[in-house]
């Protein structure tokens, strides 16, 4: 017989209060009881309600990705045995429990696709190893017992409305409570991993959960009023939730560390709409062409706890909409002079996707090393020393990072070439040519500054030398980068 006790003794009395809410799935089971070795009740299926086994901590997203230090920590709440022989996981992972496998009182268990990693680096040895890994974006794990019955099940996510994590210090997913409904991602939260002990995150209240965050329309113009609204609720009752936002003009971009960015944030009552929905209105006065509106959703349960998204391990503490009335006419000459102009309307031309980047004037002088920059000398490295606003296709990806790209000549064509890097938890969703999303988020994006750098004398060459070999390569079945025409607007 396997016994799993790990830490009995210290946490064989740890139990959450019963009217903390924990969702029931495995009701209904057949329950068999009987005793192990040591005279404690057993129970070969689930005990149903607050007795059933529960998915406590998952760390799917180590901050070194060379370590293969992924697990599921499972928890029995309960004051009796459980058998879980031939019980099993499947979804993101299969696993089978060997006979024997015995889960005692207040006990952990921990399963992994690698076990000797995960003890080398946390200490308790797993069971295992699991077929498949733990996907970096999220899947559903269910627990089933011999039967086949569903015991637990959780659908975790990457980002909010899930715990952010990826990054160092390494954090895992935690469940703030056994009782509490470990599908509900505001009942959990990142800290350091705590595999087979309770986790550190621990609380007997549990605090208001908010989801489905949206605003509509998703890009708006100057002339719409736009309304926010998210999913609230906590088993206390709701109090209040509060929405905060902030108002960012072209021309005076705030960044993530300027002072403005803590203290600059309007608050506004949302009003419940029923079925858990809240909503705010800002009216169509306070949208203006090319205004970044940046916001976030606080809400506070009857027993005066509170919570504020996105959550304090997102890397974008904020949510955001831009305010678009479209591209305007513009005016060019090949002379540079007033003599050969030409008009050129946004509408009648080949259409392209627009990007938008919206950061301050000397950060955007500075990292292309252009007027009016005071730095004596471009910056050549590789860290991202700026940061700025990118939105696409009705995306903010607020607070990216930016710099300047290429080699010894990164500055030498008078055209600078731009390089983005992306937050944890908000890559980039890039469309192909066809407006059909890729499968696969971009941490970074490369924008060319088509040029030739080589022979200035024919310049319109750059970019259908990379995308004509590129697509070469594509069509014949060699790895290579795609080519994508945008139309690139800098607001600063």
């Amino acid at each position: 017989m396997l016994a799993i006790g790990l830490l009995m003794g210290l946490l064989g009395g740890l139990h959450a209060p019963e009217t903390a809410g924990h969702r029931v799935i495995a009701a209904g089971l057949d329950l068999q009881a009987g005793d192990d070795d040591s005279g404690d009740p057993t129970i070969q299926a689930a005990a149903v309600n607050y007795s059933t086994i529960v998915i406590t901590e998952i760390h799917y997203k180590p901050d070194v990705k060379t370590e293969l230090v992924e697990y599921i920590e499972l928890f029995n709440p309960g004051q009796v045995t459980i058998d879980l022989s031939e019980w099993g996981l499947d979804g993101a992972v299969s696993y089978l429990f060997p006979e024997g496998t015995r889960l005692l009182p207040g006990a952990y268990l921990l399963v992994a696709p690698d076990p000797a990693a995960v003890a080398a680096k946390f200490g308790p040895r797993p069971l295992g190893p699991v077929d498949g890994r733990l996907s970096s974006d999220g899947e559903t794990i269910t627990l089933r017992a011999s039967s086949g019955q569903v015991v637990d099940e959780v659908s975790y996510g990457f980002g909010f409305p899930w715990p952010t994590v990826g990054d160092a210090p390494g954090n895992s997913i935690q469940l703030l409570n056994p009782a509490f409904d470990n599908d509900v991602p505001g009942n959990w939260r990142s800290a350091l991993p705590t595999p087979g002990r309770a986790n550190s995150i621990q609380s007997d209240n549990a605090p208001p959960s908010i989801s489905a965050v949206d605003h509509q329309p998703q890009s708006p113009t100057s002339a719409d009023a736009v309304t926010i609204s998210a999913l609230v609720h906590d088993p206390d009752g709701v109090d209040r939730v509060t929405l905060f936002y902030q108002l960012v003009d072209p021309g005076a971009y705030v960044t993530l560390t300027d002072p403005d960015y803590a203290t600059r944030w309007n608050p506004l009552a949302m009003e419940p709409q029923g079925d858990n929905r809240y909503r705010a209105l800002l009216p169509a006065d306070m949208q203006q062409n090319r205004r970044l509106v940046r916001y976030r959703i606080e809400a506070v349960d009857r027993r005066g706890l509170s919570v504020m998204t996105p959550y304090a391990d997102d890397l974008q503490p904020n949510f955001a909409y831009f305010v678009y009335d479209g591209v305007p006419p513009w005016t060019g000459s090949v002379s540079g002079g007033p003599a050969d102009q030409i008009t050129y309307d946004f509408a009648t031309m080949r259409p392209l996707p627009v990007y938008h980047f919206i950061a301050k004037q000397m950060d955007v002088a500075d990292a292309l090393f252009m007027p009016p920059s005071r730095l004596e000398t471009g910056y050549y490295g590789t860290d991202y020393l700026w940061r700025g606003t990118l939105v696409y296709n009705g995306d903010v990806y607020d607070h990216v990072e930016f710099r300047a790209r290429g080699g010894d000549t990164r500055f030498a064509t008078g055209k600078t070439m731009w390089k983005i890097n992306f937050l944890l938890g908000h890559r980039f969703q890039a469309y192909n040519d066809y407006n059909q999303p890729y499968a696969t988020k971009w941490d970074k994006l490369n924008l060319s500054a088509v040029i030739q750098q080589t022979n200035r004398h024919r310049r319109g060459e750059q970019g259908l030398f990379e995308a004509a070999s590129f697509k070469l390569f594509n069509l014949a079945g060699v790895a290579a980068p795609l080519t994508h025409w945008i139309h690139f607007r800098v607001i600063d």
